[in-house]
């Protein structure tokens, strides 16, 4: 939903209560590694400001992800609450040197905002960095490939030290006293 920040908020504000299905949302993943399991409900406030708008909201969205170790999806539950402060306007100053308040603000080059977009953004910013399927997920094993979690399998595995090309030269190095 467009929102025309002159035209569609009263000088009161705007509440929204949205829920956008998995195949609306689908679509506008492109490039991430997540899928939506049901739908994406958020409740936005929006307040008009001098230079532009300030949003507060709190969303709630299953999403299905794929573990890092053993490659098994799995659902997590994501409940932010957040909120945005929008300037219209493009910023001129190619470099500047940038203070703790200008990470807070968001530049839009025109009056509208896209709530997709900000409820995209925002599961986004609560994705795992590297996602796992639960703290004792066992992975896979680096030889056979077989899911540790489900099965054991019989391959030894030899581990070799990691040595630093970079200090090969003091591996004899004797320190005499």
């Amino acid at each position: 939903m467009k929102i025309n920040l002159h035209e569609d908020i009263p000088d009161s504000g705007l509440i929204l209560d949205i829920s956008e299905e998995p195949e609306k949302i689908a679509p506008l993943l492109h490039g991430l590694d997540f899928s939506v399991e049901g739908p994406v409900a958020a409740h936005l406030e929006i307040m008009r400001t001098k230079e532009g708008a300030l949003l507060t909201g709190h969303l709630c969205a299953a999403l299905r992800l794929t573990c890092s170790r053993c490659a098994s999806e799995y659902s997590l539950r994501v409940e932010p609450d957040f909120t945005l402060y929008y300037v219209v306007g493009i910023e001129t100053e190619h470099e500047k040197e940038l203070h703790a308040s200008d990470l807070e603000v968001t530049m839009i080059p025109i009056p509208e905002l896209d709530t997709d977009d900000i409820l995209i953004s925002q599961i986004a910013v609560e994705l795992p960095i590297k996602p796992v399927c639960g703290e004792k997920c066992k992975g896979l094993c680096p030889k056979c490939g077989i899911d540790l979690n489900s099965e054991r399998c019989g391959c030894v595995i030899e581990e070799e030290p990691v040595v630093d090309t970079r200090f090969a030269a003091l591996k004899g190095f004797k320190v005499k006293r």
